[in-house]
């Protein structure tokens, strides 16, 4: 009847969010239980810089590309990287293989140089802050907007379109739309942050991005099995 109906939309409006909370809950917890998440780490940061290039590296004929110098300054230099560290001269001597190898090179080299100064368990620790802080805060505001999303088109805000098919549509642009941007503050943290070791070696994050602003903070954990564990109130709400 009717009442099943109802019933059987709602879990196909569930299926959509649960299938995504899959999906993150599962990479959190590669995050949490991984010995080692600089892999991780650093596919979110080529990530990043690939999207960031692909709009800058335009093909203009066979084998053809025109690369727009001035726009991968301003897109990198001063906004990924400290400011000074791209090299203009370097940009325009490179083409479309190998200004990506260029800019990943510096990523890279940031990373080793952060490494050189801490013990592997404190750079690692920094590296788990980092990701799980950003996941965090990245799926919390995804669920309100799916919400708000549900109850739009289930008033039928969005005209006379199928409610569901534009739910679905719409939740997966708005889930892909997360990941770039969970990729991108990955990315922008590790390059841009300070890692800060007190006596007890409780680390802190300090964010030295004027963009981001802020500090990222890691509370001095009470029990060794619960280091990383954080109240996510956010991975039980529907």
């Amino acid at each position: 009847g009717q009442n099943y109906d109802t019933r059987k939309n709602v879990l196909k409006y569930d299926d959509v969010l649960r299938k995504q909370r899959e999906i993150m809950y599962g990479e959190r917890t590669f995050v949490l239980t991984s010995d080692d998440i600089e892999p991780f780490v650093t596919k979110a940061i080529e990530n990043h810089i690939d999207e960031v290039l692909h709009p800058l590296i335009v093909q203009v004929g066979k084998g053809k590309f025109d690369i727009n110098d001035e726009a991968v300054l301003v897109n990198f230099d001063g906004v990924l990287f400290n400011r000074g560290t791209l090299d203009m001269a370097k940009i325009k001597d490179l083409d479309e293989n190998t200004l990506p190898e260029y800019i990943r090179s510096l990523a890279f080299d940031e990373i080793n140089q952060k490494k050189a100064l801490f013990p592997t368990e404190v750079f690692s620790e920094f590296l788990k802050v980092v990701a799980l802080r950003v996941i965090d805060t990245h799926w919390t505001k995804h669920i309100d907007q799916m919400s708000e999303l549900r109850q739009a088109v289930t008033l039928q805000s969005y005209g006379q379109g199928n409610p569901l098919q534009i739910y679905q549509n719409e939740g997966f642009r708005k889930f892909s739309e997360m990941t770039s941007n969970i990729a991108k503050d990955i990315a922008t943290f590790v390059l841009r942050a300070q890692i800060r070791q007190n006596t007890e070696r409780q680390e802190v994050v300090k964010n030295t991005s004027t963009n981001e602003g802020g500090e990222l903070r890691k509370k001095p954990a009470k029990a060794k099995q619960n280091k990383y564990q954080r109240n996510m109130p956010a991975w039980k709400r529907r």
